[in-house]
């Protein structure tokens, strides 16, 4: 396997009072994903980028808001468009056309946590994808 690529992390927290703030970031560029079938054959490459689960591009974003014991959370993710199961990219035109990708997909979540001190008790919820994006059909899918 032959990869190249960018990927790039970026936090910051601070704290006013009682109050914190917080954001982290991460993302990620794939330039080429090779798969080479044959060592000594290095012209047998199949080319694995923006085939499934192998974005070119995808990130997530988290904003963090804390007051005492009390946290929030809110996270965006984000992952490129994408050939579907058993597509390989090199071949997607001619035999599936646009219909072989997956577009480019946001999901959203939120949380929540309270800390109970005292007690040694964290309760915490959430809502994964509160935007109800549906993932595209495969049981590979992110």
């Amino acid at each position: 396997i032959e990869t190249a690529g960018v990927d790039a992390s970026l936090s910051y927290r601070t704290t006013i009072g009682e109050h914190s703030l917080g954001l982290t970031a991460t993302a990620s560029w794939v330039d080429k994903i090779d798969f080479f079938f044959d060592p000594t054959d290095l012209t047998r490459i199949d080319p694995e980028l923006r085939e499934l689960q192998r974005p070119e591009w995808s990130g997530r974003a988290t904003a963090t808001y804390g007051f005492g014991d009390f946290n929030f959370n809110y996270t965006v993710t984000y992952l490129g468009e994408q050939a579907l199961r058993a597509v390989e990219i090199e071949t997607i035109d001619a035999q599936f056309g646009p219909a072989g990708l997956a577009g480019e997909t946001w999901t959203h979540s939120v949380g929540a946590n309270y800390t109970f001190t005292d007690l040694g008790l964290e309760v915490f919820g959430g809502v994964n994808n509160i935007s109800n994006v549906r993932p595209f059909v495969t049981e590979r899918a992110f």
